[in-house]
């Protein structure tokens, strides 16, 4: 059995400003310094928990997906 290495990422969020929260993760993920299999984010990263979640979200193939798999292909490699 392969052991499973996680991060944890846990920190202030801006609050319904989905492009200032993935710059601000963006820039947490990349000081992980070690080879991580899966990095757990907060539930609401993006925007905190709005009062209006409607106004906040997106399709499945929208901004924030495409920000995850972007960054998944990066810290990969």
């Amino acid at each position: 059995m392969q052991d499973l290495t996680l991060a944890f990422i846990q920190a202030d969020l801006h609050w319904e400003n989905p492009s200032a929260n993935r710059a601000h993760f963006e820039k947490l993920i990349n000081q992980i310094d070690k080879q991580t299999d899966l990095i757990v984010l907060p539930e609401t990263f993006t925007t905190g928990f709005p009062v209006d979640p409607k106004l906040w979200a997106e399709p499945i193939a929208g901004e924030t997906m495409q920000w995850m798999q972007q960054t998944a292909k990066i810290k990969t490699l």
